[in-house]
């Protein structure tokens, strides 16, 4: 995917630049680091701009799973259907084409999100400050606009458990790997794991990839990086 980068003289990103490149990331098998890397920008700032749009799990869970006993008390409906009922909604329309899943989202969804954000509202009066649900609650209501933007975007997911998914064999093994020697060291430890786990993902064999592309990076166009990466990488084929 070529995107159109921006001068490097602006440190502003033009929003399609920020959403192209969003876009590369919520591919299957493609890596937040080698898609930033690619287009010249940071990774840590690229997942900002996805938190900004709500591609992150953690908040759903972290208020659907909220099981303080000042939660428990409170009238459940429609906070804990509401979860069930927006995932159907997703499990339907992930095969429609862009256009027609925006849509349905739009039609059958968010009229369960705006509902839930009237009872969260609510409800918030109802729990202490300082509690479990409280802070779940707060959570939510501060970041709406990033929760629900999937609403509007059909390119958008719904959330980043797929991704979070593949990288757990990572954050299992991490106190196996928390002496990495240098900061620099536990960098490209880092960068080396993102690419061996894209690398299984688009079906390659790890070992063969990185022997490739080694191989190739010497004399590989800095303005050709990009297809090195393990969802536009093609095996040399020699002659």
């Amino acid at each position: 995917m070529e995107i159109q980068k921006p001068s490097r003289r602006k440190r502003h990103h033009p929003e399609e630049f920020k959403q192209a490149v969003i876009e590369a990331c919520c591919e299957p098998g493609a890596s937040v680091a080698g898609i930033a890397m690619a287009n010249g920008v940071n990774a840590n700032q690229v997942r900002r701009w996805m938190r900004e749009r709500g591609i992150e799990a953690p908040k759903r869970r972290m208020l659907m799973s909220a099981t303080q006993p000042e939660f428990v008390q409170l009238p459940l409906a429609p906070a804990a259907p509401a979860s069930q009922d927006i995932y159907q909604v997703e499990r339907e329309v992930a095969d429609l084409e862009p256009d027609e899943r925006r849509r349905i989202r739009q039609e059958q969804a968010k009229p369960i999100l705006d509902e839930f954000h009237d009872w969260l509202t609510r409800h918030r009066l109802q729990v202490p400050n300082g509690s479990s649900t409280a802070k779940a609650i707060d959570y939510s209501l501060k970041r709406w606009t990033a929760l629900a933007h999937y609403i509007g975007d059909a390119q958008v997911p719904i959330d980043n458990n797929w991704i979070e998914n593949r990288i757990r064999p990572i954050a299992t093994g991490r106190k196996n790997w928390l002496f990495a020697g240098s900061l620099r060291a536990g960098k490209r430890a880092a960068a080396i794991m993102s690419l061996i786990q894209s690398a299984k993902l688009n079906g390659h064999d790890p070992f063969l990839y990185l022997k490739d592309i080694l191989s190739r990076l010497p004399t590989q166009p800095n303005s050709r990086i990009g297809e090195l990466l393990p969802h536009r990488w093609l095996p040399e084929i020699s002659a």
